[in-house]
């Protein structure tokens, strides 16, 4: 098992240098560069994607391998982007791909705490391996950036804190902060609905809180949100 995990390790800086890694981190750093300058992301990105699909798909339709993509997280996210995108973009860089590198091992910590004894010399050998497939499906996902790894894992050690010693405010917390990127990630709250005593009226106001702050959006920023849903239809 412990070589297992010291191939996975070497596997993918290995496998980063082999193929293009951050294919999402680096639609929030143009997100970041676009605030920097003042400019509204949704519309620069929609402006990038548009000219795409009129001209370039035309006459270089496999020159490369992915369109253009629109940064798609509601507007309550942009002033902590904004934030982000006054520190020096190699140290950010940095910053986050170690975070990111933390939230995909927390999600196989995490999941290894809800395993049966019975079930232990089975998984120990699946648990290094399962970032390679998200979905039992063979993808390079982990090589992309998303931060969809950092929510996963925050939220699911929070919920692993919730069952041992049944303190579920922090997951409450990031199951809000992740619904501010994109509210599905509400349904992340039937976690203690389904494995927790008396969490109901919790997971109903967090909920609550996360529909709210989605809906106040289009009165804080009309314009950003309406854009928003520009990207997002695009």
């Amino acid at each position: 098992v412990i070589a297992l995990w010291v191939m996975v390790f070497i596997a993918i800086p290995i496998w980063s240098r082999l193929d293009a890694p951050g294919l999402d981190l680096a639609v929030y750093q143009t997100a970041m560069r676009a605030l920097r300058i003042g400019h509204d992301p949704y519309a620069d990105a929609m402006a990038i994607q548009t000219a795409y699909e009129n001209q370039h798909v035309l006459h270089h339709p496999k020159s490369i391998p992915y369109p253009p993509l629109n940064y798609v997280y509601s507007p309550i996210t942009l002033p902590l982007l904004r934030l982000i995108g006054r520190i020096p973009e190699a140290l950010s860089g940095f910053a986050y791909w170690l975070v990111y590198a933390m939230g995909a091992f927390a999600v196989v910590w995490a999941e290894i705490q809800t395993i049966e004894d019975s079930e232990r010399n089975y998984f120990a050998f699946l648990a290094p391996v399962v970032v390679f497939f998200p979905g039992l499906l063979g993808y390079d996902v982990i090589l992309s950036g998303n931060i969809a790894y950092i929510i996963y894992g925050a939220v699911l050690v929070a919920a692993v804190l919730g069952w041992q010693e049944n303190r579920w405010r922090w997951f409450y917390l990031a199951v809000l902060a992740a619904s501010c990127c994109k509210p599905p990630f509400l349904v992340l709250l039937a976690i203690p609905l389904l494995s927790a005593r008396k969490q109901w009226m919790p997971a109903g106001l967090t909920a609550v809180a996360g529909v709210g702050l989605f809906a106040v959006q289009p009165m804080i920023w009309p314009v950003l949100f309406r854009h928003f849903l520009q990207a997002i239809n695009l």
